[in-house]
């Protein structure tokens, strides 16, 4: 693998980058699970391993021996310390458990999980994961570091290792196909392997760079139709944007979603794009005065502002993924699927669908729906916490849904890109946008988190998983007090770029709106999403969120409460405009 310094690449930017980011990845992996694997009520919850679910149980009888341990009938400080303990674990982050090793993905130090996971014909077959918990409160990049390369050949077979002779026979085909005729002197000149993918460059003997990407489970015992499927949507989406719009994203040249060629690896092959990722040009350079560095800054952000309209041509009237009937035929939209957080690096990934989408609303309500079924909320819920975080979340959707409607009869849904991160914006040495990349898991979705969006690092602060001061070996390019300073300026920057545009005015708050749409994939993600809202319209309660929160939840709102609550969530949710 290439290292930093080289050719810079189109999915990674080096070994270390790619550390990083799966430091970021088994850090949110280890502070929660995307699934209700942390989630205590009544025992194990449906969907949970047997043992977790046994080590749930295990916890709460744990717990209510500490009660009891007097021997005496609990009275009602028992009960109320009871009761809070169960909260703490249904709206916080699973705790980790002790008993296993340090893990990555394989088998590192012997440690394997084998789990029974019915396939879809009914069957039960055994996998080879890694444990969704680990001793580490917080594994970080190193731990990934320690992994062997036998250990990481589980997760990466033989694509990341492909000869370049065959790589080069590839291009030669593909060349001939193409436009009959083939530059045989191609050479690799560098080969780049992020979570998902293998990148490999090369260059002819006309000096023009071609990538061939491959991914990393595309190997038998790995590779199945729906991988197939993924991959032919990722092509053709890509496609689809490159000859729709103008922007400057990869061409694609050709895709195979077989086993059967010349790599023995299913693969697209596309124009490779010149230019730096952003996360590599952001950081303050060692000895630059810090105001040239925020001009770069301000540079990058200017330019990606004047980039991303590009794609407001591209609208539709419903939430989902792309499908294409026909390789040129224009795309329909239909259901979804979304992989779990502990089904990200393990050997068989496991897909949960998503059904399509026709309004905001319904967006909003199905997640709703599924948050408060989950909790019984609000017939058979004697929680006071749960009910009042459940109160405050339903007004803050509902007030959302009032004042963020789109003009009379314009389309609900855009496209945007599903990782809007600094990887995936390359620009040259100025800050100037080269090209966008990474287009896989193409979705039309709400104007609100659309092509005016702020890119997806520029809201992190707001996601459920951060944490300050960042762990080691993670990456985070602005410090708490930057947030803002540059959501404002890539806001005034979008609003000038695209003044008549009635998307623009969504921008300022986008982190505030698609914080709110992730809020119903979890309860964790429930709790911190109201208590950020709280920590803005109400931020003298301080720690004294809990308590105000379930007196909300057993004695409802107070005198003219719910009337002043209206009105600041309203003025906190309405767009800005430009």
């Amino acid at each position: 693998m290439s290292g930093p310094g080289t050719i810079q690449t189109v999915y990674t930017t080096s070994k270390k980058g790619k550390r990083e980011r799966l430091g970021e990845w088994f850090l949110r992996s280890a502070q929660r699970s995307h699934s209700k694997r942390g989630v205590l009520t009544n025992g194990a919850t449906d969907g949970t391993s047997n043992q977790v679910a046994e080590s749930d149980t295990s916890a709460q009888i744990t717990d209510d021996a500490a009660i009891h341990s007097n021997g005496n009938t609990p009275g009602a400080t028992d009960n109320l310390a009871q009761d809070q303990m169960r909260r703490d674990r249904a709206t916080s982050a699973p705790q980790i458990q002790t008993n296993h090793k340090r893990i990555t993905f394989g088998v590192l130090n012997d440690v394997v999980e084998r789990e029974s996971r019915s396939s879809s014909d009914g069957r039960s077959s055994p996998i080879q994961r890694p444990p969704s918990r680990v001793s580490s409160r917080l594994l970080v990049a190193e731990d990934f570091a320690e992994a062997s390369e036998i250990e990481e050949s589980l997760y990466w077979g033989p694509t990341r290792d492909i000869a370049a002779e065959k790589l080069m026979k590839l291009l030669d085909r593909i060349g001939k196909k193409s436009n009959g005729a083939a530059d045989t002197n191609y050479k690799l000149v560098s080969k780049h392997c992020g979570s998902y993918n293998c990148a490999y460059i090369l260059e002819s003997s006309f000096k023009e760079r071609t990538c061939i990407r491959v991914p990393a489970y595309g190997f038998p015992g790995r590779w199945n139709d729906f991988d197939a499927k993924l991959l032919r949507e990722s092509a053709l989406g890509m496609k689809y944007i490159r000859d729709k719009t103008d922007l400057p994203i990869p061409r694609l040249l050709s895709y195979d979603l077989s086993l059967d060629n010349e790599i023995a690896a299913p693969f697209i092959a596309m124009s490779y794009l010149g230019g730096r990722p952003v996360e590599e040009v952001w950081p303050q350079r060692e000895g630059e005065d810090f105001s040239d560095t925020d001009a770069r800054r301000h540079h990058i952000l200017h330019s990606l502002a004047k980039t991303m309209p590009l794609l407001e041509s591209a609208v539709f009237s419903r939430y989902g993924a792309l499908h294409f009937d026909e390789e040129d035929s224009e795309p329909t939209v239909g259901d979804t699927s979304r992989l779990t957080t502990d089904d990200i690096f393990v050997l068989q990934r496991n897909f949960k669908p998503v059904p399509f989408r026709s309004s905001l609303e319904d967006y909003v309500h199905a997640a709703k729906r599924k948050r408060f079924d989950e909790y019984n909320y609000p017939h058979d819920n004697d929680d006071p916490f749960i009910n009042g975080l459940f109160l405050l979340w339903e007004l803050f959707c509902e007030r959302f849904l009032d004042v963020v409607k789109v003009e009379p009869g314009e389309p609900g849904f855009v496209l945007m890109q599903s990782d809007f991160n600094p990887q995936n914006i390359l620009v040259d040495d100025r800050g100037n946008v080269t090209g966008l990349i990474d287009w896989d898991c193409l979705e039309a979705i709400p104007r609100q988190i659309g092509w005016s969006s702020l890119p997806h690092f520029m809201r992190k602060d707001w996601e459920p998983e951060y944490v300050w001061p960042t762990p080691e070996g993670s990456r985070q390019l602005l410090q708490p007090h930057e947030f803002d300073k540059y959501r404002k300026a890539y806001s005034r920057y979008i609003c000038e770029a695209c003044p008549g545009s009635n998307d623009s005015k969504f921008t300022s708050k986008s982190h505030i709106y698609a914080a709110l749409l992730r809020s119903g994939e979890h309860i964790y993600n429930v709790k911190r999403f109201v208590s950020n809202v709280l920590g803005d319209i109400l931020p003298r309660l301080g720690g004294v969120q809990d308590e105000f929160i379930s007196h909300i939840g057993e004695h409802g709102y107070r005198k003219d409460q719910k009337e002043w609550l209206d009105t600041r969530l309203r003025e906190f949710f309405a767009p800005d405009g430009c």
